[in-house]
């Protein structure tokens, strides 16, 4: 193989495909998310250039009988806009 297919092909296996990530323009609703899944979510509550990040909690023992599973609230983070 000459230099130049070499760094072809070394290039296309260093490239990245794009994924388009949605944010979203609200919070889901409670128990919309399942425990922790994550979202971005454009809501203004950030400074600019950034996105709130929403993972989901886990119901508890007060929320589901029979459950003695803890009860884990979402954690919300800042992130910079991907």
């Amino acid at each position: 193989m000459s230099r130049l297919t070499l760094a072809v092909v070394a290039a296309g296996l260093f490239a990245t495909p794009a994924v388009a990530v949605e944010i979203l323009k609200q919070e889901p609703a409670k128990g919309a998310l399942r425990y922790g899944e994550s979202v971005l979510v454009d809501n203004g509550k950030c400074p600019k250039g950034q996105v709130q990040k929403v993972v989901g909690g886990q119901w508890g023992a007060a929320q589901a009988r029979r459950s003695t599973a803890a009860t884990i609230p979402r954690a919300y983070s800042c992130v910079p806009r991907p």
